[in-house]
């Protein structure tokens, strides 16, 4: 089910040219564009930029969160008790607050945490041991602005996004903010359990959330998971995760984990040549591009099995029991996952009749005597698996393959000196009696996709190939044609002729054809049944209808006046 995803987006507006920067002082009371206060605690050298405190406690008697291991974030130790100049001077917190919401909304932990209270989607965070150290240092400044709109930061500790390790977090307990001196030896720093929401020290554990001035941090892309297999050609069902200060996103592929050449995902038609690709999420604004994790697309294929058995009386098949002849089918799932079609072909042998099917090629010779032409036939004898047996055979005599016509197909091509690989059809007239084809090309590294009497070819170099095709007959062996191709480079800017275009596709109603200088078009089935054809008076382009074809794969030939070109159409009902 594909899930989507709600992303609410605060877009800072950029100074005009010519303006100055926005210049703040300590104790400053701030009213933010989504109705929210804080009040400045920290400034840099010119006061264009800082943090703010929010007015209000978020929540009391609230624990930092469980004792879990946090991919991100740091444990922080401190080692000599001078909580001026260690490593406390960290800044990191909104990348830890984000980090704590990942992790527990990855696990479906549906509790309390500190982490939990703040408002992310604009801005605010919780403090890393840092900017609390900071909001206590500078207690001085902003307390007053505090003070006059009813405000102060309370008795009890206030937590940090900061870890000592799995079991502790940090916290700075501001004691009480009178007298002034009070500050200077009343607040502390220290670590406590993570699950804790009362201090040893007396008071509740709050949260009181800071924000940056100016806040437009780069985008941040949840986690991404190895989407699910694909089978056959089916596009991936992709699911958004949560994204916080993006402006666009959107999905891109690639052949190597280090997205080397990327291209764009947008629900395309997958097939076994994207396995093992890699997918990943990129968002943006106006601070630049984040990307997610990579992950890898699995794709499979379905399988067709067939057989055919012969049994005495009865046959047990898939957990059923057969009593009579015939072809079966089950529906069965792979190690993929993908739904496979099983045909059995039973024959069931009684004491008195037995009906037996037999394909050959040419000649038959049976318990001592040749058949060469088919027909019904009849003898007795007992069976291998002990039957006594009366047995009727139904002999087919295949016959030898007929010479395979030309490969209908462009000799003359182009190969993209852009690296977009362009696609070349061929095809040929059925041929009598074969049961399937094999198309097989003598450069390595061209693509062929092959589909009985047609294929698509995808030249990826230049030079000269011999593009061959097999009819095959299960019993007479094969038949074989060959054509040589010709591949240069070719470069659209230079080119006056324009690709052609074939669209929809699928399509189920009309079908759109593009090209320059169309002479003709004929759309055929893949038994080289020509059902429409039309005239094209040199236009540039045409449009078809489909409504009488059925669901199944046509071959559209296009004559243009730079030569004619095979396409492959999906009618889908």
């Amino acid at each position: 089910m594909k899930k989507t995803t709600i992303i609410t987006i605060l877009l800072c507006l950029s100074c005009a040219f010519g303006l100055k920067a926005q210049v703040y002082h300590l104790g400053q009371i701030i009213t933010n564009p989504d109705g929210s206060q804080g009040v400045v605690f920290y400034l840099n050298e010119d006061g264009s930029s800082g943090w703010m405190v929010a007015l209000h406690d978020v929540a009391l008697a609230v624990p930092w969160g469980l004792t879990d291991e946090i991919e991100g974030l740091d444990h922080v130790i401190n080692t000599n008790n001078d909580y001026i100049t260690t490593a406390f001077a960290d800044t990191d917190g909104y990348a830890n607050t984000l980090a704590i919401l990942n992790h527990y909304q990855s696990t479906g932990y549906t509790g309390q945490y500190a982490a939990a209270t703040v408002d992310i989607a604009n801005g605010w965070y919780l403090p890393a041991a840092g900017q609390l150290k900071m909001l206590y240092v500078n207690a001085i400044f902003y307390e007053s602005a505090l003070e006059s709109v009813g405000e102060k930061l309370g008795l009890h500790p206030y937590w940090s996004s900061t870890q000592e390790n799995t079991e502790n977090a940090w916290y700075v307990h501001f004691g009480s903010p009178y007298p002034e001196e009070a500050w200077a030896w009343n607040a502390y720093m220290l670590f406590c359990p993570k699950t804790n929401n009362v201090s040893n020290h007396g008071g509740y554990f709050a949260v009181r959330p800071v924000r940056n001035l100016e806040f437009s941090p780069l985008p941040h892309i949840g986690n991404l998971y190895e989407p699910a297999v694909i089978c056959n050609e089916g596009p991936i069902e992709l699911v958004t995760p949560n994204l916080i200060n993006a402006d666009n996103y959107g999905w891109e592929i690639a052949d190597d984990a280090a997205f080397t050449n990327p291209i764009a995902y947008t629900g395309q038609i997958l097939d076994m040549t994207f396995n093992g690709w890699y997918l990943r999420l990129w968002a943006t604004n106006e601070e630049g591009t984040s990307y997610s994790n990579s992950v890898r697309i699995s794709v499979h294929e379905s399988n067709s099995g067939y057989a055919t058995v012969s049994s005495c009386e009865n046959y047990e098949w898939n957990g059923q029991t057969y009593n009579e002849s015939g072809i079966y089918q089950t529906i069965l799932v792979n190690q993929w996952g993908c739904d496979s079609i099983a045909t059995l072909h039973l024959i069931i042998n009684d004491a008195y009749n037995i009906a037996l099917d037999t394909t050959v090629c040419e000649s038959f010779v049976w318990n001592g005597h040749e058949y060469t032409q088919s027909g019904q036939y009849e003898q007795t004898f007992i069976t291998s698996n002990g039957c006594d047996s009366i047995v009727s055979l139904n002999l087919i005599v295949e016959q030898r393959l007929e010479p395979i016509p030309e490969i209908v197909g462009l000799q003359e091509i182009f190969v993209s000196t852009d690296l977009v690989q362009y696609e070349y059809d061929y095809y040929i007239d059925p041929v009598a009696f074969a049961t399937h084809y094999e198309w097989v090309c003598d450069v390595s590294g061209w693509i062929v996709d092959a589909s009985e009497t047609h294929c698509t070819l995808h030249a990826t170099s230049s030079g000269t190939a011999t593009l061959k095709v097999r009819a095959w007959n299960d019993y007479c062996g094969y038949t074989e044609q060959e054509i040589v191709i010709h591949a240069g480079f070719f470069d659209i800017n230079e080119s006056q002729a324009l690709p052609i275009a074939v669209y929809p596709n699928p399509a189920n109603d009309k079908v759109f054809i593009e090209a320059k200088g169309i002479i003709s078009v004929r759309l055929c089935d893949l038994y080289g049944q020509c059902l429409i054809k039309k005239e094209g008076d040199n236009k540039d382009t045409m449009e078809i209808s489909i409504n009488n074809l059925h669901s199944s794969v046509y071959i559209i030939e296009i004559l243009t006046e730079h030569g004619r070109v095979i396409r492959k159409l999906n009618v889908t009902r």
